[in-house]
């Protein structure tokens, strides 16, 4: 690699790229690992420097306790014999007791009240039961103005002052990808779909575009779904019940209250479904926001099979090249085909995903069931954007390398790719395939399944699948179901062989199973032992190194910052019972 141009040649350079048209094709789909922890004045703990707070923004949301909350909750709770539990009839039951019914606390305020009063408390109820609490407690954040309508305050936004350097360097991507300037925001991945909307909007506005809301969520997808969209009458008549319909379809409790112009602008779209169809026609962006596959996925489509009208329009528009996709966080999950031999992850951990197996949904009704615990579920049938691949987020923070080897195994898939937080995978697809490039502070686990084999699911025992992993630069091309890998140019093989074997214990830990195979790419190690083990139940990981395997790595200075990177290609991995 040449790090210095003679003269003549500098400018021979410049002349050319001054009197060549220069036609970079951008890239269609931009993928997105989650942890964009953007810096708001709702989550300073996210922010380089405090942001300023005044009488028309809010920094926390508040929770109010009293008789008539309380009589609400029971109420819905008591209703729908779906959600009760033995610890929800307990807190129910030991509420009503308490002396201080009427007060005002942040989240965090209420758990510690809860447990201080020897109640269930955030730490002890479900996450779905905590959520109702505060769905049914929650206080509107309302800005009065003289002779005006009164209207939610905001949170503050700073995109540029988070302390993660990559968040803003990963929406950059997809912004550089848009050949426009105007970009629609979805998060009908969100049981709420209000809750991101205003933050969300200011975020992109600090990228200088124009940015605006897709009124869409659980709500009106089952609306459209259920109702003769082509009678004006029937739909209106049912958008206008559209409050009930997200209570018991979604489990969202109040939000018309919280979010009143918001709801009126998704009741008005409810109504007259080809107002989406504009919004876009429109656009010359997506962002579709993290949040639950499955609620994305029953968000878009009519049945396992057919796309609603919405997404129908959309993926027209993209298979065209007019328009440019993100996703971010779980709402990649939900990319993967829809006919044939297909699958993608809800929930569950790696280590419950190798020792029980998946139980499986296949159909609409799971967006609508409330899942109790974390048990380890999965779907046949995404977006349909990427047929025989299926897509992981988070991988390196929550260690989901595991589920991702249990899912392929189960549904005999053949490839499958994780991307890290913070990490870009932009995608363009043309007459060679899918070409693929990498950008960010982690990166891109691809997973070859097809040579593998599997002696059992649950618990798992499998040999022969093989990892390969991309970071910053690196590029792939995904053609004839075959990828192939090019790394880039400022990474070097490792000859350094200082330890034979790698060895690392509870590997699916956070971060753990990424630091070991970092430690295999960069010492030159030939394999690896990992395990996972709790309460004598668990699996031993071996990890090798195909005769063709490639390891190299680099440094790059981001900001003033030096980041380290190792990728490799044709690492074989067996996996069995402990």
């Amino acid at each position: 690699m040449f790090r210095y141009f003679k003269l003549t040649s500098y400018f021979l350079l410049v002349f050319l790229i001054s009197t060549q048209p220069v036609y970079a094709e951008k890239f269609g789909t931009v993928l997105i690992g989650g942890g964009l922890d953007v810096c708001t004045s709702a989550h300073s703990q996210h922010c380089k420097t405090k942001l300023a707070v005044n009488e028309n923004s809010h920094s926390t949301h508040r929770y109010l306790l009293n008789t008539k909350n309380i009589n609400t909750l029971a109420s819905l709770y008591y209703a729908d014999p779906s959600i009760q539990t033995k610890q929800m009839h307990e807190f129910l039951t030991n509420i009503g007791k308490l002396n201080e019914l009427s007060k005002s606390y942040t989240e965090k305020g209420l758990s510690h009240f809860f447990r201080k009063s020897n109640l269930p408390d955030a730490t002890k109820l479900d996450a779905f039961h905590w959520q109702m609490i505060l769905d049914v407690f929650q206080e509107r954040v309302i800005a009065t103005r003289f002779l005006q309508r009164d209207r939610y305050k905001n949170v503050n936004v700073d995109v540029f002052n988070s302390k993660q350097l990559f968040v803003a360097k990963a929406l950059r991507e997809f912004v550089d990808n848009v050949s426009g300037d105007n970009i629609l925001i979805v998060t009908a991945a969100n049981r709420d779909a209000f809750e991101d909307v205003y933050w969300l909007i200011k975020t992109f506005e600090q990228f200088d575009l124009d940015v605006k809301w897709m009124p869409l969520d659980l709500a009106v997808a089952e609306i459209w779904r259920t109702t003769d969209i082509s009678s004006s009458d029937k739909v209106e008549a049912a958008c206008k019940s559209i409050n009930e319909t997200r209570h018991k379809i979604a489990k969202r409790y109040f939000r018309d209250r919280i979010y009143g112009d918001l709801n009126e602008e998704l009741i008005e779209s409810c109504s007259e479904p080809d107002k989406v169809i504009d919004l876009v026609e429109e656009a010359d962006g997506i962002y579709f926001h993290d949040g639950d596959p499955i609620v994305l996925r029953d968000s878009l489509m009519i049945n396992d099979i057919e796309p609603n009208h919405v997404w129908k329009r959309i993926l027209s528009r993209h298979q065209n090249k007019q328009i440019t996709l993100a996703f971010n966080g779980g709402a990649i999950r939900a990319l993967g085909g829809n006919e044939g031999r297909n699958g993608f992850v809800i929930q569950g951990s790696s280590k419950d995903s190798l020792n029980d197996g998946f139980g499986i949904y296949s159909n609409l009704e799971a967006s609508k069931k409330h899942v109790k615990g974390n048990e380890p579920l999965m779907s046949m049938a995404g977006l349909g954007l990427f047929d025989g691949i299926s897509f992981d987020s988070e991988f390196n923070n929550i260690s989901r390398q595991g589920r991702l080897f249990g899912l392929l195994a189960m549904m005999k898939l053949p490839y499958g790719i994780g991307i890290d937080e913070r990490t870009v995978l932009a995608i363009k697809q043309n007459a060679n395939g899918l070409e693929l490039k990498v950008s960010g502070e982690g990166g891109v686990t691809v997973v070859n399944n097809t040579e593998s084999t599997r002696a059992s699911l649950a618990p798992a025992k499998l040999t022969d699948i093989v990892m390969s992993f991309m970071t910053q630069d690196d590029t792939a091309l995904f053609k004839d179901s075959k990828f192939s890998f090019d790394f880039a140019n400022w990474k070097y093989s490792s000859s350094q062989y200082s330890q034979p074997v790698v060895r690392a214990g509870k590997v699916f830990r956070p971060e753990a199973f990424s630091k070991t195979m970092y430690m295999l790419c960069t010492t030159g190690a030939r394999k690896a032992l990992l395990k996972h083990i709790e309460l004598g139940k668990g699996h031993v990981l071996n990890v090798g190194k195909l005769s063709n395997s490639v390891s190299v790595s680099g440094s790059k200075n981001v900001n003033g910052e030096n980041y380290s990177y190792c990728s490799y290609r044709g690492y074989t991995i067996s996996i069995k019972p402990n």
